[in-house]
């Protein structure tokens, strides 16, 4: 978790701010049915997008940060 709160950071200084929002499993049946699913070794539900991953999220996620494309919502 560390190095994914370091990526965190990065990001946080290359943008004005973001904030994040915890959302239950109990209001969240399809985060749960999928998370379910993967702890269980069980067939990823149907039209669910997903990605194996070659290399660890965190070395990924780090090349990703050449490029950054921001989302802005009301919400």
């Amino acid at each position: 978790m560390v190095k994914y709160l370091a990526i965190i950071r990065a990001l946080e200084r290359r943008s004005l701010g973001f904030s994040l929002k915890h959302i239950p499993r109990v209001e969240n049946s399809k985060a749960d049915e999928l998370a379910r699913a993967v702890a269980n070794n069980l067939p990823i539900p149907d039209k669910t997008f997903y990605q194996v991953l070659q290399v660890p999220a965190t070395h990924a996620t780090t090349k990703a940060f050449k490029q950054v494309l921001l989302t802005e919502s009301e919400d």
